[in-house]
C-alpha cells in the first residue's frame, strides 16, 4: 500500500508541475509585444470609420481621431465647456458675431513644418464645402467667414451673435 501511495503521489506532483509549465507558456504568449518607442496603441470598440475627420459620423471613431490623431481648437472640459488646445485663447468681439483664437506656434506636422492658422481655416473650410458633403457641415452654417491674421490667429466671423463657442470647434 505504501509503494501505490508513493506511485499517486509522484503522479499527482507530476501532473500539477506540468499544468505551472502549461500555464507559465500560456501566460508568456499573452504578453505585449516589443514595440518602438514612442509607440502608442489605441483600443477602440469598432474600426476606424475614416482617417477623415471631416467624414465620419462613428461616435467611436470621431473619439479616436479627436484624442489620438487630430488636434482641435479647443476641447472640452468635463462640464463640456470649451478649454484651451490648439487655440491657447480666444476673445470675442463685443457683439459676440466674431471670434479670434490664438494658436500655440509649438504644434508642428510629422515633417516638422509648423502647423498654422492657414491650415485651421482650410479645415473648416473644406467642411464647410457642400462638394464634400461632410456631415458636419450643419454644424458651420452660421459660420460667415474664416479669416487668417497671421500664422497664429484666426478669426471666425458668425452670421449672428452666438452665446458660447460652437463644440463643433472641438470635432474638427
Amino acid at each position: 500500500m505504501h509503494v501505490g501511495m508513493m506511485a499517486l503521489g509522484r503522479s499527482t506532483s507530476t501532473r500539477a508541475f506540468m499544468m505551472v509549465v502549461l500555464s507559465a507558456l500560456t501566460l508568456a504568449g499573452c504578453g505585449a509585444p516589443i514595440r518602438a518607442p514612442g509607440t502608442a496603441v489605441m483600443a477602440s470598440g469598432t474600426d476606424l470609420e475614416s482617417g477623415n475627420p471631416l467624414v465620419t459620423v462613428h461616435p467611436l471613431s470621431r473619439q479616436l481621431q479627436r484624442h489620438a490623431l487630430f488636434v482641435t481648437l479647443v476641447k472640452l472640459d468635463s462640464l463640456l465647456q470649451p478649454v484651451p488646445y490648439y487655440a491657447r485663447r480666444w476673445v470675442w468681439n463685443s457683439s459676440r458675431t466674431s471670434v479670434t483664437f490664438v494658436l500655440t506656434d509649438r504644434l508642428r506636422w510629422h515633417d516638422g513644418v509648423m502647423t498654422t492658422a492657414r491650415d485651421a481655416r482650410f479645415t473648416i473650410d473644406a467642411a464647410r464645402d457642400p462638394e464634400l458633403g461632410s456631415p458636419r457641415a450643419g454644424e458651420l452654417q452660421l459660420i460667415e467667414r474664416v479669416e487668417v491674421l497671421d500664422d497664429t490667429l484666426l478669426r471666425v466671423t458668425f452670421d449672428q451673435p452666438l452665446a458660447a463657442l460652437p463644440t463643433v470647434f472641438a470635432e474638427l
